[in-house]
Order: C-alpha cells, then structure tokens, then sequence
C-alpha cells in the first residue's frame, strides 16, 4: 500500500492525524532546531510540548524520525543539484518492507528527488530507513 500525503498521518481517530499544514509546520520546527544543533531527544520533547497532537512520545518520535528523513531527502538533492548529479538510488535498511524492497528497485532521477510528497522518494512510509545516494 503507498502512502500519500493525505493519508500518510491519519490514526485510527482522524482528529488525532496532523493536517498537511501541520506536517509543514512540524517539518519547519525541526528544521529549525537541527539548525540550532539542538539533539533529537530534545527536539522530540519540544515536539510533544508544541504539538498538541504529538504528546505522547511514540508519535513526536516517529513525527521526528519521518520529517528529519524528509529533509535529509531534500538536502541530498539539493547538493545532487549543484554538483549536477542526475541519478540517484536507493540503499535501503538491512530488512527492508515490501514497498521499499519495490520502490528501491528503480534508480531515481533529479527531478523525481524534488517531488513533494510522500510516495515519490524517501520517506515511503514513517519510519523508513531508506538512503538516496548519487549514483
């Protein structure tokens, strides 16, 4: 099943699912506090204070983990840019899940690791594990 970016927060009680806005906003703050150097546990438990959706630990952990992978994703396309890198693929975790076993398969060009949106690079679902290196 590949996620989207509409469904990719919902929870089984949708009030709970960040909003895409959300999303961008939560992104943004960590953004923000990488920036400052600030530590992922510490940046976990700013998550569940600021974020009212976010309080318990498992869900400002996997918020953190799944958008610090987004911004990773988009770094490593940027520099790919400058240096005028054209393909990238994918190294994935040691024990991949199907959707990143299917997805890894297929070498990704530079425009395709600009796409927004979850389901066209990495991150393909929260908490993947999977790397875009040139190529």
């Amino acid at each position: 099943m590949t996620q989207t970016f509409k469904n990719y927060w919902i929870q089984k009680n949708k009030s709970e699912a960040l909003t895409k806005s959300e999303v961008l906003e939560v992104r943004a703050f960590i953004e923000k506090e990488q920036e400052k150097k600030v530590i992922s546990s510490k940046i976990i438990k700013k998550l569940q204070i600021n974020f009212p959706k976010l309080t318990e630990k498992y869900r400002a952990e996997r918020a953190y983990w799944t958008e610090s992978k987004v911004i990773d994703t988009q770094k490593v396309a940027e520099i790919g840019d400058e240096l005028e890198v054209e393909t990238y693929k994918i190294i994935t975790s040691p024990h991949p899940c199907q959707l990143c076993k299917d997805k890894a398969r297929k070498t990704y060009t530079s425009k395709e690791m600009q796409k927004s949106g979850y389901g066209n690079t990495i991150p393909w679902h929260p908490g993947c594990y999977c790397i875009a290196i040139p190529q």
